[in-house]
Parts: C-alpha cells; structure tokens; sequence
C-alpha cells in the first residue's frame, strides 16, 4: 500500500517500478506519464497537498474552437451526468477538454492495484469521449439544430 503524502517521491517510485516513463516537470509533485503507443499524450498526476487531493488528469485530443463552446456544454454535462466518478471541464486557456479524477489523499492508503484502477479509467473514459467531442466540434450547426434533426 502506498500512503498518499505531500511528497512525491513514492509517487515517482511507483510510476518506475510500473514501467511507465515520467516526464519531467518543474514541481517535484507534478508527474506526467507518457501514454504508451503515442508520441505527445500524457496523464497528468499530481498531489495536492493544500488540497488534501491525489489528481489524474488527461486532455482529449480534441481542440475545440472559442465558437464551438456552446455546443460542448449539453455534451459536457450529459458527459459528467454518466460517469461515476470524475469530471469534464473545458480549460480556457488551451480550449481542450480534460478529464479530471481525484482522490483524497489525508491518511489515505491506496493499493497499487487501485491506482492502476484509477490510471485505466481515465484512459478508458478519454478515449470513450473522444469520437463524440471532436463530432461536436467540427459541427457547424448549434446544438439545439442538431438536437431538432434527431
């Protein structure tokens, strides 16, 4: 079992012990892990301490256009309104879409096998949503069009 504690240092352990090659970032509790088969994807992990959080995060590649906004918030939120645990949120700042999972981290002991768990999650739910994000941001029509059509 591994304790989820301010430093990163098992965490880093662990992704090495798994195989997985970390690339590395300017905070020591910031870890993003190179998604085997692809050249540019990662999954962010990072411990939050102030937060009391263990966070997996991973961008859709998916780049959705400032006017196309309007029509990922029905999709987003029927996104979110499906999974059990986890998130969708549009980062302004790169205009992507990131799935974002967290676990609390104050005491917390997490068998590896949980976060390998958690690591297969949020591929598997990035992957799932792709096709339908990306369909929605190529789409011209307003949502609420497309929702008439069907």
């Amino acid at each position: 079992m591994e304790r989820a504690e301010s430093a990163g240092s098992w965490l880093q352990d662990w992704l090495t012990e798994e195989g997985l090659t970390v690339a590395s970032t300017d905070d020591e509790q910031v870890f993003d892990v190179d998604i085997p088969g692809s050249d540019d994807r990662s999954l962010r992990i990072a411990l939050l301490p102030e937060q009391g959080l263990l966070l997996f995060a991973m961008a859709a590649e998916v780049w959705i256009p400032r006017e196309r906004w309007h029509a990922l918030y029905p999709l987003l939120a029927d996104a979110n309104a499906e999974i059990a645990i986890g998130a969708w949120v549009l980062d302004p700042e790169t205009s992507k879409l990131v799935y974002r999972l967290s676990l609390p981290t104050g005491g917390a002991l997490y068998e590896r096998e949980c976060l390998r768990g958690v690591m297969r999650q949020v591929l598997l739910t990035v992957g799932q949503m792709e096709a339908s994000f990306r369909a929605a941001s190529e789409d011209a029509r307003p949502w609420w069009a497309q929702t008439l059509d069907e």
